[in-house]
């Protein structure tokens, strides 16, 4: 009889447990999850795999608003502290208007605060001071060549614009394409593209993101369908057509807004292009000090 009824006392503490959880979960949920027990499932799943907390303790705290620097260190991008965390969007949102700091000074920013309740990280967060705007200081570049502008002397007259490789560096490679999607020239980007380029690598010519876009006279580089294309200009207009072919419109408003090189790889991500997050890895690389060794674009 003893037994029993200390098996039922231990049933009743693990029932009280789950509901509390469930309770929890049911007031400050992130928003992402549906509010039922599969959305809870799903949620403890993640914290698990992502950051690898699974014991009732520790999910009953982050439920809570605690935010643990053992605990967020362990999230390899912000994507993950805006999901499993109920204020870790805004937390994110708040720390994006210090100027696109990356998440690595946002961990060491939280260790330094001494703080970890959401609420008072929130709180602190507003009191910073917004960094100096000041007018960026671009590369003055020529107006573009994709297309060709137009002679107004003659309106059928067609000007040919010789994007050959010889004259034309890599870095301007990527800068037309930027141009050609209407996206602003900017350190950011660059980084991006070169983060993309060295996740991708190959040697299809003229073809530095891989795309099996068609064209007059370009040939198959693999199986796949990724082509060689003949020229410069032809590769530059076979990328910019991909990218604005309808399927990739996060990538083009990424980079549009000058996101972060990490924002726009996560856009990468969710989008059907096949590199998936590799370039994540990339940029990790480069954000922990190393320098970007991006493959020359092949010409032949």
């Amino acid at each position: 009889m003893k037994k029993e009824n200390r098996k039922n006392k231990i049933l009743y503490f693990l029932k009280i447990s789950s509901n509390s959880l469930f309770d929890l979960w049911i007031v400050s949920r992130p928003k992402r999850y549906s509010e039922d027990q599969s959305g809870l499932n799903s949620w403890k799943e993640d914290v698990s795999r992502y950051v690898g907390a699974s014991d009732e303790k520790t999910l009953e705290d982050i439920l809570r608003g605690i935010v643990e620097q053992n605990i967020a260190s362990k999230a390899e991008d912000w994507s993950i502290i805006s999901s499993i965390f109920p204020e870790g969007e805004e937390i994110r949102k708040l720390w994006k208007k210090q100027g696109e700091k990356s998440l690595s000074s946002f961990l060491n920013w939280l260790k330094l605060s001494n703080l970890n309740d959401s609420k008072l990280i929130i709180a602190k967060m507003k009191e910073l001071s917004p960094p100096k705007i000041e007018e960026k200081k671009r590369r003055t570049v020529e107006p573009s060549e994709l297309p060709p502008p137009k002679d107004p002397g003659s309106e059928n007259k067609k000007s040919k614009v010789n994007y050959d490789l010889k004259n034309v560096s890599d870095e301007e490679f990527y800068r037309a394409i930027l141009r050609g999607i209407g996206a602003p020239e900017t350190k950011n980007n660059i980084a991006y593209l070169l983060a993309w380029r060295q996740a991708e690598g190959g040697r299809a010519t003229f073809n530095p993101f891989n795309t099996t876009q068609k064209a007059e006279g370009a040939t198959n580089y693999n199986k796949v369908g990724v082509k060689n294309y003949i020229s410069a200009e032809q590769g530059i207009k076979a990328t910019v057509k991909t990218l604005l072919n309808g399927r990739y419109e996060n990538i083009i408003s990424s980079l549009k807004r000058d996101a972060s090189p990490m924002e726009t790889a996560e856009a990468l991500v969710a989008s059907p292009w096949g590199t998936g997050d590799l370039v994540k890895k990339v940029i990790s690389g480069y954000e922990a000090g190393y320098p970007p060794k991006s493959p020359q674009i092949a010409t032949a």
